[in-house]
This record gives structure tokens, C-alpha cells and sequence, in this order.
């Protein structure tokens, strides 16, 4: 986590689980580029002269295949030298992350809704689709129910911050930083409006043409 240098994304979101803009969103999940905690941290694991680890990531998207190349070069600062290898299509790295057939992987998660349950109940509960961790823990799968179950807003969020605890107690994944990006449309579009994801924009049933 220290090793990867979020000033080299576009925007840094500082929680890995939520993207920005999402009420879901906890400040804890910051943390500092610290390269020299991170090479202190490597060699109190036993590699004081780093370590050399194979990385897969997606071949058949622009943004997949550089967040890779990020990933690989904030690690290699650290001491971790990778092998990158990119996969023809995104099919071929789901499948080798279901199969847990992967050291090292970069790759983000998709949210298309403002809530919670995507996350949580695509990745991280006992055998998700997206488990691709291989990630169990049944004090998250009670709670997952709990807080999808929950219809005070301040409650569910109290409840999701407990879970948010227990994955940064755990680390299945290594958080690093996301990024953000603008969107342009012409001045005549009206009724548009950009949601807190890519595939959040993708509805134009009240889209319309002005003059």
C-alpha cells in the first residue's frame, strides 16, 4: 500500500472500495507514499533484497492495461520486481482470478450502483461471484445481510463501517488509490448528468437535444 504513489493517478479516491462522489465512502482508507516504509516493510518479511513476483492484468482495455503498467512500476521502487503479462481479453483474466491462478493482479472494481451491496456482495461475501480473493469470513457475510437489511441510512452506514474495519484488519487485496476522469458533452444536450461512475452514465432515457 505504501509503495503505490496516488499522485500519479489522475485523482486519488482515498477508499478503494467506494469511488468518489459515494455516500459510502470512508476517509480512513488514506494512506501515505512512504517508499521506505515499504522497502523496511519488505525486508522485515524477509526480502531485504527484494523479490521477484509474475502480474497479470487486462490486455483489451487502455485503462486496464496502464493501471498494470502503474502497478508494476510502483512496485518495482519498492523492490518487487514483476513479469507482466496481459491477458487477449477480460474474459481470460476473470477466469484465471476464479480459478486463483494468479501471484499478483491489478484490477478494479466495478461499481454501476450507489450502494454498498454491489460491493460487498460481488467480492467479498463467501463465494461471490467476484470472490476472486478466494476471501471468507462469516462475521462479513452476517453482516453483509445485516446492512443490506437495514433501512436507517446512519445505521447501514455504522454497519458497513464495521465491515470496512474487518477488511483492513484482514487485507484479502492490497487498497492502492483509484482515479476519476471528466466527461464533456455539447452545450445543446440537456437533462445528462454524469453518475459517480463510467457505468453510471449509460442512461439517456431523459436525455434530449436543446437548441
Amino acid at each position: 500500500i505504501s509503495g503505490c504513489k496516488k499522485e500519479e493517478v489522475a485523482v486519488a479516491n482515498p477508499n478503494p472500495l467506494f469511488v468518489p462522489g459515494d455516500p459510502w465512502v470512508d476517509p480512513k482508507w488514506t494512506y501515505d507514499y512512504d517508499p521506505e516504509e515499504a522497502k523496511k516493510l519488505l525486508a522485515d518479511a524477509g526480502y531485504p533484497n527484494g523479490i521477484d513476483l509474475p502480474i497479470v492484468g487486462r490486455g483489451d482495455a487502455t485503462g486496464q492495461a496502464k493501471l498494470t503498467e502503474w502497478a508494476a512500476l510502483s512496485l518495482k521502487a519498492v523492490g518487487i520486481r514483476t513479469s507482466v503479462t496481459l491477458t487477449p481479453t477480460s474474459n481470460d483474466l476473470f477466469a484465471r482470478m476464479q480459478a486463483l491462478d494468479y501471484t499478483l493482479v491489478a484490477v478494479l472494481f466495478c461499481q454501476t450502483v450507489a450502494a454498498p451491496d454491489e460491493i460487498w456482495g460481488g467480492y467479498f461475501i463467501t463465494g461471490a461471484a467476484r470472490n476472486w480473493t478466494g476471501y471468507s469470513n462469516p462475521e462479513i457475510d452476517k453482516l453483509y445481510i445485516a446492512q443490506s437489511q437495514e433501512s436507517d441510512p446512519a445505521k447501514r452506514k455504522a454497519i458497513n463501517r464495521q465491515m470496512e474495519d474487518i477488511l483492513l484488519r484482514d487485507l484479502p487485496f492490497a487498497p492502492t488509490s483509484d482515479s476519476d476522469a471528466d466527461a464533456a458533452f455539447a452545450p445543446y444536450v440537456r437533462g445528462w448528468e454524469p453518475g459517480i461512475t463510467y457505468y453510471m452514465t449509460q442512461r439517456f432515457e431523459n436525455v434530449w437535444r436543446g437548441r
